[in-house]
């Protein structure tokens, strides 16, 4: 095997476990997504509003699908403490995903009070953030609004999600692919033409010894 047959072999095993780890992203995501009930099973913390409960970077699982009125109400500081909820921005702001995709904004802070509505027949919360000096400005929020309630969290890993879905990000990932392009047709062709021109001028110069 020829150094540019392997190089491209190993180009191409690159490739294929690239491939295979973007595959078994979506089955995991799929997965939770069945599993907790709810289209966002995985979120990053993007602004410290949180703090020091849940710190921008940090991951949270979240439960979807439960009963609304078994969400708890309550301050930091009160007994029982609130159930911190993920829900969509009232104020229906949109955020950027990967690439030139967009998704609603969500929001995860704390639930202060809570009541239920017999014209309508839902739940409504209030909530604020642990940082955060008042209650959100948009007063209310409807059952239908809340994408579930947070069930754990990973510290700091979001940071990588954070990163991707930044400018910076999206443009290592272009980059990224404009090197695998080049490398696999302009490298390589001009590797192997150097390769294949060299050894006609050792042939040549074999047939010039007497």
């Amino acid at each position: 095997m020829t150094e540019v047959e392997w190089l491209k072999k190993e180009y191409v095993r690159t490739a294929i476990l690239f491939a295979i780890i973007i595959g078994g992203v979506i089955v995991f995501q799929l997965g939770l997504r069945a599993a907790l009930r709810t289209q966002y099973p995985l979120a990053a913390v993007e602004s410290p509003s949180m703090v020091p409960t849940l710190n921008v970077g940090d991951i949270i699982m979240v439960r979807g699908g439960q009963n609304t009125s078994e969400i708890e109400a309550g301050g930091v500081g009160s007994n029982p403490v609130g159930d911190i909820i993920v829900f969509y921005d009232p104020r229906g702001t949109t955020r950027r995903v990967y690439w030139f995709f967009k998704d609603p904004a969500l929001i995860v802070h704390r639930v202060i009070e809570k009541k239920f509505d017999n014209v309508t027949g839902m739940w409504y919360f209030r909530t604020q953030g642990d940082n955060n000096w008042s209650p959100d400005p948009w007063g209310w929020i409807p059952d239908t609004k809340v994408v579930g309630k947070v069930v754990g969290r990973i510290s700091w890993l979001g940071h990588v999600s954070l990163f991707m879905q930044s400018d910076a990000g999206m443009m290592l990932i272009i980059l990224l692919f404009i090197v695998m392009i080049m490398i696999d047709y302009v490298a390589l062709p001009i590797w192997e033409s150097l390769k294949s021109e060299k050894k006609e001028n050792l042939n040549d110069e074999g047939k010039g010894v007497s």
